[in-house]
Parts: C-alpha cells; sequence; structure tokens
C-alpha cells in the first residue's frame, strides 16, 4: 500500500518534451572513382584510416596518457563510410585508390 505522500508526490511530477542536441560528426565518404575522404570537427579529432587483408576501416581514436611525457591511441568507435548513399562499416581495400583528409567542418 503507498502512502499519501507519494501519491501526491507522483501526481506532482510532470513529463517534460524531449531535447535532442545535434552534433558534428566525423564523416568518411568513398566516391565512385575510389576515393575516401575523411572529414573532420572543429575539434582536434584523431582518426585513422586502417587497411588490412581484410579491408579498409576509419576509427576514431582517443589520446590517453600513459606517463610522462607520453600517450596512447585507443579505437573509441568505428566511422560508418558512404558508398552510394548508403553506410558500410568498411570497404574492400580493391575499392580504395587514395585517401582524402577531407577538411575540418569550421575551425
Amino acid at each position: 500500500m503507498r502512502s499519501r505522500k507519494h501519491k501526491s508526490l507522483c501526481q506532482s511530477i510532470e513529463a517534460l518534451e524531449a531535447r535532442e542536441v545535434k552534433t558534428a560528426a566525423i564523416t568518411a565518404a568513398l566516391s565512385a572513382s575510389g576515393v575516401l575522404t575523411v572529414t573532420g570537427t572543429a575539434t582536434q579529432d584523431i582518426v585513422q584510416v586502417n587497411s588490412s587483408n581484410s579491408g579498409v576501416v576509419v576509427q576514431r581514436m582517443l589520446m590517453v596518457p600513459n606517463g610522462p611525457g607520453s600517450s596512447i591511441e585507443i579505437p573509441l568507435a568505428n566511422i560508418a563510410i558512404s558508398v552510394g548513399g548508403k553506410l558500410q562499416s568498411g570497404v574492400t581495400r580493391t575499392q580504395v585508390r587514395e585517401v582524402d583528409p577531407g577538411n575540418r567542418t569550421s575551425r
């Protein structure tokens, strides 16, 4: 059994409307001619393009201190690559002929 205090408290709580904040994102796109363009944000992004036998992926990296005067980069997230309007987690090595670092969206 709920107390009257609990019941009156629940009746006085209002639901808030949803609020969304759009954030800038790092983007990657592969053109029909095989140019992989990576575009960063206004912050100092650390982005790595990794190529292996299994394909090419773009990763956002996080710089973590690792003792006095040194740091290491840790993969933070994979960046989807837009290919013909469809997002993919990676592409094959043969699809990429060139990597273009792109431009920052603002400075």
